[in-house]
């Protein structure tokens, strides 16, 4: 093995002086320079003294809390006396990452690679030239020697050195890719066929073979990604390749030519793209709607802020929006949302229906009832705002003006569902007139069968007539499917607890208390409860 003789002894005092001096001057503060002077002494005396162990520990250790290249250098030179030939090349990669590309990495590189062939990078300075060392070149070539030989983990090892150091090494990462694969890390060669395809972008216009090389990088990763379920690669080179395409045509590749096993990659390939085309409105939508598949409300609401505007003329993904800001606890936007929409198109019944929906489901029930209050006059005949009108009137207070209009629309609308089963409920509720009660919550369920609301009606006055086994049976089947409403669950408990089944109903009434969020229900669930215990 081969030392480099240009850092004899004799020049190492030369060197330690200029190295102190220079620390010296950038003011790391006087003990600091001084214990930095003593401990590169004993370093340097270790050196000398040919216990290249201890100086090699002592010049990394110094290394690394200074950021300092030229002692990185000093420690690998102890360790290449010391034939530790893989300590010495970490300590070059060291400094080589600090930006070291001084000619005394060259003697070290040779005596630890043997010679491979020295490369040497013109620059020009002024009029002359010099030649620069480029040590990346050294691990770039090596490697690729290695991949010819087939010895893929060394090759593999030395490129994922050389992309390290400069990432703009497309052909190194290509080989890299390559070599990954002999390797059989096939989700490491996808990464590096990726990183190829993207750096290789911007020679593609210009060079046909750069168009053909990025051909095969694409379909490299979208084979190897679908192998690995690496969806964020395969999506990361599908949406750089179709960015540039007009809104159509990607809307048209990506609903046809999309593996089924990559389907999964389809809604990051479409957030890849709108970082890119914002105004790409079909990507939108298309993500917009995933995410609400996927209960991903915050994401629906950042999707949906920058078109609320637009939301007017799709009424569908109004929904989904609005819907998806109630459940993400972003009222505000879901209310700024109906509000436009009603604005928009202020004479449309719908778009207020919708709007004093959402104030219902906000709880500003005030507000609701100055909306419906206005309705009324331009649509005095309509169920559902009178229905609406009632209810907001009861939310605030006036329970007993709520059921007399009901029972005055109920008279000119009988088959009006809602209106049936709310007198019939609120009659239960008051535990009065409840022959009458239920023939309304009958009617009710003649329209709509299988509302779980108005056979939660049912099942409470099948209980305030002692009728418990009924109303279990029809009250287990609707806590399916409305798991986390606090009126049913506390409904089922009572039921229990006429049934002797006291913890059980004692588990539903505290669920049921945690859910309600009216102050104004969750007395009257005590009251009842109480008067329950006390039977």
């Amino acid at each position: 093995m081969r030392h480099p003789e240009t850092l004899g002894l004799a020049a190492g005092k030369s060197w330690l002086y200029y190295l102190l001096l220079v620390l010296g001057l950038t003011g790391c503060g006087g003990a600091r320079t001084f214990h930095l002077h003593q401990s590169t002494s004993e370093a340097e005396q270790a050196f000398v003294a040919g216990e290249y162990e201890e100086s090699a520990r002592m010049y990394a250790r110094l290394a690394r809390s200074t950021v300092s290249a030229p002692l990185w250098r000093r420690s690998a030179d102890a360790y290449i006396r010391l034939s530790q030939l893989k300590n010495a090349e970490q300590s070059l990669l060291e400094a080589i990452r600090l930006g070291d590309r001084s000619q005394e990495l060259h003697g070290f590189l040779v005596s630890i690679f043997g010679k491979i062939g020295q490369t040497l990078k013109k620059s020009k300075s002024g009029s002359s030239e010099r030649k620069l060392f480029d040590p990346v070149e050294y691990w770039s070539e090596r490697g690729r020697a290695q991949l010819r030989a087939r010895q893929f983990g060394p090759a593999a090892r030395d490129l994922a050195i050389a992309t390290d150091i400069d990432p703009k090494r497309v052909a190194d990462w290509m080989a890299l890719g390559d070599a990954r694969r002999g390797t059989r890390e096939t989700l490491l060669a996808a990464r590096a066929y990726t990183e190829a395809f993207l750096r290789l972008k911007q020679y593609a216009e210009q060079d046909t073979l750069a168009r053909k090389r990025r051909r095969r990088m694409f379909s490299l990763v979208i084979r190897l990604a679908a192998e690995t379920k690496a969806y964020d690669l395969a999506a990361s080179v599908i949406g750089d390749l179709v960015s540039d395409w007009p809104e159509n045509l990607i809307s048209r590749f990506l609903s046809r030519s999309m593996p089924s096993e990559l389907q999964p990659a389809l809604p990051l390939a479409y957030g890849k793209i709108l970082a890119k085309r914002p105004e790409f409105m079909s990507i939108r939508i298309a993500l917009i709607k995933h995410h609400y598949r996927e209960n991903g409300w915050l994401e629906v609401c950042r999707l949906v802020e920058p078109m609320v505007s637009r939301l007017v003329y799709l009424p569908k993904i109004l929904e989904i929006a609005s819907d998806a800001a109630f459940r993400a606890k972003r009222t505000a936007l879901a209310l700024y949302i109906l509000g436009q929409n009603r604005e928009a198109r202020p004479r449309r019944l719908e778009n207020t229906i919708k709007l004093v929906r959402g104030l219902f489901r906000a709880r500003h029930f005030a507000r609701a009832r100055s909306e419906l209050f206005l309705a009324r006059h331009g649509h005095p005949d309509d169920p559902r705002i009178a229905y609406l009108y009632a209810s907001s009137l009861h939310e605030t207070g006036d329970s007993a003006a709520a059921l007399n209009l009901m029972r005055k629309s109920i008279v000119d609308h009988r088959n009006h569902a809602p209106s049936l089963n709310y007198v019939g409920y609120e009659l239960a509720r008051q535990n009065k007139n409840l022959e009458e009660a239920e023939v309304m919550i009958r009617l009710a369920l003649r329209v709509e069968p299988e509302n779980p609301s108005y056979l939660d009606s049912l099942a409470w006055v099948y209980y305030r007539t002692g009728r418990f086994s009924k109303a279990y049976d029809i009250l287990k089947k609707v806590v399916v499917l409305v798991p986390d409403n606090g009126e049913i669950l506390f409904h089922l408990a009572c039921v229990l607890r006429r049934k002797n089944m006291d913890k059980t109903a004692e588990f539903y009434f505290r669920r049921a208390m945690d859910l309600e969020l009216s102050l104004e229900r969750r007395n009257e669930y005590e009251d009842e409860w109480k008067r329950i215990k006390t039977d």
